[in-house]
């Protein structure tokens, strides 16, 4: 009880931090139901609807705390419209993982670095089921490729979304294309496996490449790609 507690508060903190930049300079019960519907569609500029809504409902949760201990006066997340999530989960069929893994080996061929990192990512997301934030702050030294050992320590520069590290089992179909990544990646202070690279947008928006090789691959575009591949890991 005492880890599902913790987790839960990690989960929460991480999801009122979004709201702080737009609103943690002003008292809480000061806060306007516009200020509020402003900061939901510029966090939505930038997040999932489901993330927008989660981040809406854990601070709906704090008003409510506040207004039961009589901390403010009213709740301004009252009524406040919420965005609509998507409920279908996207990922794709054997069929399409085998062209999509065939095309990115082939144009690796060609020796372009992103070409080459693209197909180490791919397998990390489709066969360990990485997100794309912990694909970007993945690090040599989580990784053993001899013992098969991986270490999820981070999700682009923060903490994975459970809040802690997690230790998988590197799956043999990973090693062939992190050996050959790992020979020509190009070095970084902080030694990650994937660093910013040219004409690479190294950012927790950045696609990394995935829409133009689903195109030359034939394969359907999903709305959140990689997530996608994270949902094919998963099914």
């Amino acid at each position: 009880a005492i880890k599902c507690m913790t987790n839960y508060r990690l989960f929460a903190a991480t999801r009122l931090r979004r709201s702080l930049p737009h609103i943690g300079h002003r008292p809480a019960d000061a806060v306007t139901p516009a200020e509020l519907a402003k900061m939901r569609d510029t966090l939505g500029e930038t997040l999932s609807p489901a993330s927008v809504k989660d981040s809406l409902a854990y601070l709906a949760t704090a008003y409510s705390w506040a207004l039961k201990l009589k901390l403010v006066g009213s709740n301004p997340m009252v009524g406040l419209e919420r965005p609509t999530a998507a409920s279908s989960v996207e990922f794709f069929s054997q069929v399409e993982v085998l062209n999509i893994l065939r095309t990115a080996q082939k144009r690796a061929e060609s020796g372009k670095l992103l070409d080459i990192a693209l197909v180490a990512c791919l397998r990390l997301a489709l066969h360990a089921g990485l997100r794309k934030g912990e694909l970007l702050g993945l690090r040599w030294m989580d990784l053993d490729l001899d013992a098969q050992r991986l270490t999820v320590a981070r999700s682009y520069k923060g903490l994975p979304k459970s809040g802690k590290p997690r230790y998988l089992r590197l799956p043999s179909a990973c090693i062939p294309a992190l050996r050959s990544w790992r020979a020509v990646c190009p070095f970084s202070k902080e030694g990650q496996v994937f660093p910013p690279l040219p004409g690479w947008a190294h950012s927790t928006k950045a696609m990394l490449g995935l829409p133009a090789l689903l195109i030359a691959a034939g394969v359907r575009q999903p709305a959140h790609p990689w997530h996608a591949c994270r949902h094919t890991f998963a099914s």
